[in-house]
């Protein structure tokens, strides 16, 4: 999981930041939307990389498998 997080942490974040300051400056949205937007955005990154982990680890399992079982 750490590997996938590390590995797309800074593109992520700039598209994060991005995203808040476009709401903050062009729609001009409140204070506390935008912080809620961007708290919910990294526990998704979070979430999407310890899913990402999960699938990897499941389909290296399934390659481990022997073929008659």
């Amino acid at each position: 999981m750490w590997n996938h997080y590390r590995d797309n942490f800074l593109p992520t974040q700039l598209i994060i930041l991005f995203v808040c300051a476009a709401m903050w400056l062009v729609m001009h949205m409140p204070a506390l939307g935008i912080v809620t937007f961007f708290v919910a955005m990294q526990l998704g990154f979070v979430a999407g990389a310890a899913w990402a982990a999960r699938l990897r680890r499941r389909m290296l399992a399934r390659r481990e498998r022997l073929p008659l079982r």
